[in-house]
């Protein structure tokens, strides 16, 4: 919890979310660390509505590599091999 933060209170953010404004840095770290989870997220489900009504989108996030071979030898790939392996 940082100074700017302890000072916010979501009743304020609640506010400013339904007259349409944008949060401040601080205003996000605060629903981010302190905001009562289920009071955020309906006011997250206002925010998606009002933006763009009942629509859901999503996109694929293709990432064509032109080869498997990886200098930074991070584990997380399913295609990861070190050079000259088979």
């Amino acid at each position: 919890t940082t100074p700017e933060t302890q000072a916010m209170n979501f009743d304020d953010i609640r506010s400013k979310i339904n007259a349409g404004g944008r949060l401040s840095r601080p205003e996000g770290e605060y629903c981010l660390t302190e905001a009562p989870l289920m009071a955020l997220g309906e006011l997250a489900t206002l925010a998606r509505r009002r933006a763009v009504g009942e629509h859901a989108y999503y996109q694929y996030n293709y990432n064509i590599n032109y080869t498997n071979v990886c200098e930074n030898e991070c584990k997380f790939c399913a295609f990861y091999r070190k050079e000259g392996e088979g």
